[in-house]
């Protein structure tokens, strides 16, 4: 936790510190990292997620992109103790629309290819501590609702290569995965 803890300069420093031991380099390192058990690197990058600086975001982007990436780590990242931070981290930066929501897009649909965690994933419907649980299609900061906002904001002609072409395209491709069960389609079917 001592990433969270520390500010700005300290954090992305940490956060780049993560991102290298799972870059492509070190593929190796990916799974261990999340399954091991021995370290909550998940936590911390969530937590990330949520920085107004970009580059502490961005880096946790790309980490938590790569540790989507085998197979052994989207049960924990989808369905694990760590996972509504996650989910709930990306599903922010989409919401918020910054620069890094196409990143967190990949890393859901990454997730998303776990057959078992789609239910989970668009059944993300944060509500504050202590509040009653709230329906996805009833919740403007559900999943669901965060991609269809995405999705209708969107210029009809996107800038191709932007970020708000690449958001769209890989959201796509995130529901696409997402509406493999009968009771997900039916959920995008009421939005």
């Amino acid at each position: 936790t001592t990433m969270v803890e520390e500010t700005g300069e300290k954090s992305a420093a940490a956060t780049k510190r993560i991102y290298e031991l799972c870059d492509v380099g070190h593929k190796q390192n990916r799974v261990p990292m999340v399954c091991s058990g021995k370290w909550d690197v998940l936590t911390p990058l969530a937590k990330c997620l949520t920085q107004e600086s970009g580059d502490g975001r961005h880096l946790a982007c790309l980490a938590l992109n790569n540790l989507s990436i085998p197979t052994e780590n989207k049960r924990v990242m989808a369905l694990g103790p760590a996972s509504k931070d996650v989910i709930g981290g990306l599903c922010k930066v989409i919401a918020e629309d910054k620069q890094e929501s196409y990143l967190c897009c990949i890393c859901l649909m990454n997730l998303s290819f776990l057959e078992a965690s789609i239910t989970t994933i668009l059944q993300h419907s944060p509500v504050e501590e202590g509040e009653a649980p709230v329906d996805p299609l009833e919740n403007t900061n559900s999943l669901l609702r965060v991609l269809e906002k995405l999705l209708t904001n969107s210029p009809s002609v996107p800038k191709s290569g932007s970020g708000k072409s690449e958001g769209v395209r890989w959201a796509c491709g995130l529901i696409k995965n997402l509406a493999k069960s009968e009771e997900n389609a039916a959920l995008f079917g009421k939005t």
